[in-house]
Formats: C-alpha cells, sequence, structure tokens
C-alpha cells in the first residue's frame, strides 16, 4: 500500500479480522471461541465506544489510537487460546504486525492491545468474563487520568 493511502480503522479491524478467520479454520477452532464470538465482543466494544453516557472527560482520552487499540484486543482476545495454540503464541501479535505495517503508531497500538489482552484474564482460567471485561475497560479509562494527574 503506498504511504500516501492511510488505511482507516475499518480497514485494519477487517484485515485484522479476516486473518483470525484464517488462523480459527487452521486449528478447528469452535464457535464458542470462534469468530462470531470475537465479532459479538466487538460489537460490545463498538458500543461502549458509542455510548452517549461517557462523560466528556472519558471521551476526550479516547483517542482514535486508543479505540483502535480496544477494538483490535477486544477482536483478538482468542487468537492465543492456549486451549488450541502453544503458550508461547503470538497470534496476534503477529496479525497486528501484519495489519498495521505501515501504521506510524502501530508499535504503541500492539503494545497497548497485548497488555490488554494479558491483564484481562484475572482468575487465570484462560477466559475474560464479564466481570474482567469491565474492570479493563475501568483501567484503561483510569490510566490516562492517573497519568495526567501525576505530571
Amino acid at each position: 500500500m503506498p504511504e500516501a493511502v492511510k488505511k482507516t480503522a475499518e480497514d485494519i479491524i477487517q484485515a485484522a479480522r479476516a486473518r483470525l478467520e484464517a488462523l480459527f479454520l487452521s486449528v478447528g477452532m469452535p464457535e464458542s471461541h470462534g469468530v462470531s464470538h470475537c465479532l459479538t465482543v466487538l460489537g460490545h466494544m463498538d458500543s461502549a465506544l458509542a455510548s452517549t453516557a461517557l462523560a466528556p472527560e472519558v471521551r476526550d482520552l479516547l483517542t482514535p489510537r486508543r479505540q483502535l487499540s480496544l477494538r483490535l484486543a477486544s477482536l483478538l482476545h482468542e487468537a492465543d487460546d492456549h486451549k488450541y495454540f502453544k503458550t508461547d503464541s503470538k497470534n496476534a501479535t503477529n496479525i497486528m504486525r501484519e495489519v498495521l505495517s505501515t501504521e506510524s503508531e502501530s508499535s504503541e497500538v500492539i503494545r497497548e492491545v497485548e497488555e490488554m489482552i494479558s491483564e484481562a484474564d484475572q482468575d487465570g482460567d484462560e477466559l475474560i468474563d464479564l466481570g474482567e471485561f469491565q474492570e479493563l475497560m475501568r483501567a484503561e479509562v483510569r490510566a490516562p487520568i492517573v497519568a495526567a494527574a501525576s505530571q
């Protein structure tokens, strides 16, 4: 892709989805953890990001890059599920490297997504349940506020 053509967030999400579908197909991932499930989680994230209930100071923190990171974490959270992939697999990271290759902020997005996915499973059951997801979203919103206050 020429440097002059910038991918939109939706282009990136669709490219990541295509790679995720191919990955899941290659290992016979069941629908309970498959693309359909990941798209449901992404839909919940999109609803949260579009919510009119977000306070203005929270909305201000949701930069386009942060929104992309949140959306990718929602979509790719099963890409390294240890029931289907080795514990040291880097499928989510590899997918992001492929789809973000020309993005100037790609390393920051990858770091944020890796952190979100790794921190989300608080009870170690290799599943991100609703409570863990909600806590992750609260932490993602709080972190920039705390950092700004400490400067």
